[in-house]
This record gives structure tokens, C-alpha cells and sequence, in this order.
């Protein structure tokens, strides 16, 4: 199932959602996992739009779901300077990017995870405040709140599988939920071109695997195995393309946004990511990411 919706045509933005809603299998009684994109405070189109995240919410409630867990697990790269204070913002960015170049410069898996774990108050302190911040700034449908899916109160279980082109990789259970529903936007990205329906459940990942796959250059791999591992699940989602920035603004700077008016749905994610690929160069706005592992799996070439 795919569908790929202009909004300057005759679709309007509640109506593909009303079809979006209606084509999910989906009973009362069932877990739902909605994952949005909540890499920072940003807000759209840097992050999902609140009004398609509550319209969504409306329309389960009416189906009578009611088991809905509202979340993302952002990176922590921002925390680690969470709890200091910079004259300016440039220094601000500097020190996040001396985290990572800190990261890569360790010698031992040993080393990489204790210079990591210097920095977790930091990055749990964050991440407190993140989702405060979030559920302040936002007014969410009633009764729904933003939360961390690695929180204790969620109970994901946490899944681990070695992979031979990287090593023991930790992610969240998924199967824990019946029905996931994946509200990614169409942003480009300076390692692997684009983040889309896929890159969206980086955020399952766990935080040091996240930021430790970016240190070995493996994100592109990484997007390959969590397709694969994706199938197993009843995965629905819907990726607005309506407005597509350049990356996040508050680290690499760049203030363009590109319209487009596409919004994309369906169960199928690397359909759905191929065809964001190709309304992206349409544009002119194919970024050169130096992996282009995942471009060339969903492309069938590797």
C-alpha cells in the first residue's frame, strides 16, 4: 500500500490523514507505538508537525485506541553540554563537535565507552529537561504527553544483535507494541543524503550505540539492517515532504527550506524512502553524504 499526495491538488492535509488512519489494521485492544521525529526543540519541519501528531491521535481515539505510547529516543549529542554555559552559540556548537572528535580519537571500545559515560549526568540531564521542554512547548491532544521510549516507566525491552560489519548493536524491542505508527519529515543529511522513513528509528537505537555507529561511519549500514528488522512489524507511515530543511539548523547553520507540498504514506518503507529520494533530486537538493550505503540497498545495487 502507497500513496503519494500533493496538497495543492485535491487533497488537503485532514483528509490524507482520515485515509492515512483508515488504511491501518489496527484493534482496540492493541499496543500502538507512535513515533514521531523528535530530534530537537526545533519544531517543525526540523521535527513532525504537532498538528498532524494530534490529528493522528484524534483519529485513534474516535477507533476507540486508547494503548498509545507517544515517543522518540533523540540523540544525546546536544546533552553533553547541557549542563554548561557558552558567551555564544558558536562555542557552543564547537564543543559538541570536540565530543565527537573526542569519541573518534579513543583507542579501545573500553576507552570509546568510558569517554561516553564522562558525559552521561550531562546527557540524562538533558534529556530530562528535553521531554519537559517538549511537552511545554507543545499542546499535545489531552491525556498525551511526549515521552523517552528508554525510560524505565515505557519498559522496552532492549534488543541486541552482532553485526559483523560493526559489533553488537542495542536497540529497542519493537515487538513489544501491535502497531507502529511512523511519522518521519524528508530532511537531507550530511552522512547519508536524506533521512526519511527508515532513518526515522535511529531512534530506537541506544544512546551510545548512536553515537558510537557515527564515530565507525556505519549509519548507512545500520539503516540497512533496521530495514530488514523492520518487516517483522506492522509499520504504517506517513512522511511530509512538504517543507524539506537542510539537516538540523541549530548545529550546521543552513536556513533553507524547500517546498514541496508531497506527503507520502503506506506500509511499505523502502518504497517510501525511494520515492523521497526522487522528489529530492527533482529539487535539485541530492546531498552528497559521504555513505551512500543505504541509497544504494534501497536501489537494489548492494
Amino acid at each position: 500500500m502507497f500513496h503519494i499526495c500533493n496538497i495543492n491538488g485535491s487533497h488537503n492535509i485532514n483528509n490524507i490523514i482520515e485515509s492515512f488512519v483508515e488504511s491501518i489494521n489496527i484493534k482496540r485492544t492493541d499496543r500502538v507505538l507512535v513515533k514521531p521525529n523528535l530530534v530537537s526543540l526545533e519544531g517543525y519541519p526540523y521535527t513532525t508537525d504537532i498538528y498532524i501528531i494530534n490529528t493522528i491521535i484524534k483519529q485513534l481515539r474516535k477507533l476507540g485506541v486508547y494503548n498509545i505510547t507517544l515517543g522518540d529516543g533523540p540523540c544525546p549529542d546536544q546533552g553533553v553540554v547541557f549542563d554548561k554555559t557558552y558567551e555564544n552559540k558558536a562555542l557552543e556548537v564547537q564543543a559538541i563537535r570536540d565530543f565527537h572528535s573526542g569519541l573518534r580519537n579513543t583507542k579501545s571500545f573500553s576507552d570509546e565507552y568510558n569517554f561516553y559515560m564522562s558525559h552521561e549526568q550531562s546527557i540524562n540531564a538533558y534529556l530530562r529537561f528535553f521531554f519537559k521542554q517538549l511537552n511545554s512547548n507543545f499542546e499535545l491532544y489531552p491525556e498525551v504527553s511526549f515521552t523517552d521510549l528508554f525510560s524505565a516507566e515505557n519498559g522496552i525491552p532492549i534488543y541486541s544483535v552482532e553485526l559483523s560489519d560493526y559489533g553488537i548493536l542495542k536497540h529497542l524491542d519493537l515487538s513489544h507494541f501491535d502497531v507502529i505508527i511512523n511519522l518521519p519529515v524528508l530532511k537531507q543529511h550530511t552522512t547519508v543524503g536524506f533521512t526519511a522513513t527508515v532513518k526515522n528509528f535511529y531512534g530506537i537505537i541506544t544512546p551510545f550505540c548512536k553515537v558510537s555507529i557515527h564515530k565507525y561511519k556505519k549509519v548507512g549500514a545500520i539503516l540497512e539492517y533496521l530495514s530488514k528488522y523492520l518487516r517483522e512489524f506492522n509499520i504504517y507511515s506517513l512522511l511530509d515532504c512538504r517543507n524539506i530543511p537542510d539537516a538540523q539548523r541549530p548545529i550546521w547553520g543552513d536556513l533553507r527550506i524547500v517546498k514541496t507540498n508531497y506527503i507520502i504514506y503506506g506500509d511499505d518503507i523502502i518504497q517510501i524512502d525511494n520515492e523521497a529520494k526522487k522528489i529530492l533530486e527533482s529539487y535539485g537538493l541530492k546531498k552528497g553524504g559521504s555513505d551512500e550505503h543505504y541509497v544504494n540497498f534501497i536501489q537494489g545495487k548492494c
